[in-house]
């Protein structure tokens, strides 16, 4: 639209929309907090931060998108040491399987 790309802009506005409620926006923010490549098209407000991706993946799944839960369930393993369950706190076992639970769920209802 004549205007230079600019990335924290994008940022800024992604987190507006996201606070006043817009899901799309969420998503596109737990995106970007938990983009690993160089040269992002947006770059978060404060910078990338998982937890603040879970928080915005959270939110753009309750509206609705399953895609979302089953990012909220990977982003929680990441953020728990990954595949190492082994020194993963039950805690956090629990509340990841009900996560793909829950995905399953939303996929097949009769899981």
């Amino acid at each position: 639209l004549g205007q230079a790309k600019d990335a924290w802009l994008a940022g800024d506005f992604l987190a507006e929309a996201a606070h006043l409620g817009d899901a799309n926006a969420a998503l596109l923010l737990a995106e970007a907090h938990s983009y690993e490549g160089n040269e992002p098209e947006v770059e978060p407000p404060g910078g990338r931060d998982l937890s603040i991706a879970l928080q915005y993946y959270r939110h753009a799944a309750s509206a609705g998108r399953s895609t979302c839960r089953y990012n909220v369930g990977v982003l929680l393993l990441r953020l728990n040491g990954g595949a190492k369950a082994v020194e993963m706190p039950v805690e956090a076992c629990r509340e990841i399987r009900a996560e793909f639970v829950d995905v399953a769920t939303d996929l097949d209802p009769t899981f």
